[in-house]
């Protein structure tokens, strides 16, 4: 990088021999809009005072939500965790032959021997309590996640929580909120409690094995003890599971095997993908991998490019690549990605009503489905209204409002090729291809400004008329 010529060159050739990922982070720390623990971002909600400001909204679309979607099925996850913590309280096994129904029906505990241990004490509770009360935790992790991610505006958890998906996550009672509140306090303690962190981070990756690859975040960060601590913590808990549990390793990695020849071709995978493709389901598992690990050594080879919230976002979204099962509520955790790297209201909005067009609610009537996509809807004009409005011309204007959130423009071309890809491949890509393309434009906002095709794409959306 050289100096810049004339007069200014000597003050700024000593920037010539600081790392690149050391200016990317005081560009965030600098940069409002880019940094999510410091926004100042206008108040949206003037007319409310204190701590209504922050209640209300999150209260309100909660209620319709809950209204509207909640109770139209069993949270089926949350029956398979407490049917497993009361196996372990009985001292029986609660794993399920994969020739049973349970487990053919996609309802059999298939996560490490810890978690079920997790849910022992929800076991106690009478079930309608316990289902109750982990609801209202869910949406609880929801909003503390957007907060220890560094999202403190009062209509972020809003735009979060009126997602599609993670509608659906909340329907089938998924332990994906807590996984992201997990990732939130790992982020606030990764240098104050490095220690801390990195048990969080290994207890995310044991809990879900798909997002092991998470602690490569320490490793690349260079903070080695929440490296250790992250390692030690994940194998600690899967191996003890196998030790003490009643499946061996074997028979575990077995299980899971047999677990993706009947879900992967039924998931949005990029193994699913694979599949659809022509490729057997064992090899497609295999390639998946394989196809996103260049990605994961290119972020190592230049990691010093990357601030640590990138490398952080970045890894969350090859844990969904590389996934052999993806299901549409895991695409909660894209959405932390999103809010790592400090992503716009605007930008969160139209991942908030794009999610309508990947999925809607199970079971749930065309009135209701049209209810929740109008509310996305609404609070996409909302802040796209608010966004022209954040200028020194009084009059709005929508060109000038989605200049200011560049990124919005790459998202709707990317979501644009993929709706294309829908109604023209054949059935079986139909559902894998939206989803990878909606991680495929989170991985191109996280990516800002740190590669030169992200640079150049945001270049050609930002670009001005004339």
């Amino acid at each position: 990088m050289g100096a810049p010529s004339g007069s200014a060159g000597g003050k700024y050739a000593g920037w010539a021999d600081v790392p690149s990922s050391a200016l990317l982070q005081l560009h965030d720390d600098l940069d409002p809009g880019r940094n999510a623990a410091a926004v100042t971002s206008p108040n949206r909600l003037g007319w409310l005072r204190g701590g209504a400001r922050y209640r209300v909204p999150i209260l309100a679309v909660t209620a319709l939500i809950a209204a509207l979607f909640a109770n139209l099925l069993p949270p089926f996850d949350l029956l398979v965790f407490i049917r497993a913590g009361r196996a372990v309280l009985d001292g029986v096994s609660p794993y399920s032959s994969v020739h049973s129904s349970t487990f053919l029906t996609g309802h059999a505990f298939v996560y490490p021997l810890f978690v079920a241990w997790i849910f022992a004490p929800v076991a106690l509770l009478p079930l309608h309590v316990a289902e109750v009360l982990c609801e209202i935790a869910s949406v609880g992790a929801v909003v503390g996640g957007c907060r220890l991610l560094g999202r403190r505006e009062p209509l972020v958890p809003v735009l979060v929580l009126a997602s599609a998906t993670t509608i659906v996550g909340l329907q089938m009672g998924t332990i994906n909120a807590f996984l992201m509140l997990g990732l939130g306090l790992a982020w606030r303690c990764r240098d104050r409690h490095p220690i801390l962190a990195g048990v969080l981070i290994g207890l995310i990756g044991a809990g879900k094995l798909f997002l092991l690859p998470l602690i490569l975040w320490p490793l690349v960060t260079k903070r080695y003890r929440s490296a250790v601590a992250a390692s030690l913590t994940a194998a600690s808990l899967i191996g003890a599971g196998i030790i003490v549990g009643p499946v061996g390793a074997r028979s575990y990695v077995a299980m899971l095997g047999v677990l993706e020849r009947n879900e992967v071709t039924h998931s949005w995978s990029l193994a699913s993908m694979l599949s659809a493709l022509g490729v057997a389901v064992p090899s497609a598992t295999k390639i998946a991998p394989l196809l996103v690990a260049p990605g994961l050594a290119l972020l190592w080879g230049r990691r010093h490019r990357f601030a640590d919230k990138q490398v952080l976002g970045l890894l969350i979204l090859a844990s969904l690549l590389a996934s052999p099962i993806l299901w549409s509520s895991y695409l909660l955790l894209a959405q932390a990605a999103l809010l790592l790297v400090g992503a716009g209201e605007l930008t969160l909005a139209f991942a908030g009503l794009a999610s309508w067009v990947l999925v809607t609610p199970d079971v749930a009537s065309p009135v209701r489905i049209a209810i929740g996509a109008a509310l996305s809807g609404a609070l996409f004009v909302v802040m796209l209204v608010a966004s022209g409005k954040g200028h020194r011309s009084a009059r709005w204007d929508i060109t000038r409002a989605l200049r200011n959130e560049a990124t919005a423009k790459v998202a709707l071309a990317l979501v644009g090729v993929a709706t294309l890809g829908y109604l023209l491949l054949p059935p079986a890509l139909r559902s894998p291809l939206p989803a990878l393309g909606a991680i495929a434009a989170v991985g191109l906002l996280t990516l800002r400004p740190s590669t030169r095709f992200a640079g150049r794409a945001l270049r050609w959306a930002s670009r001005r008329p004339g």
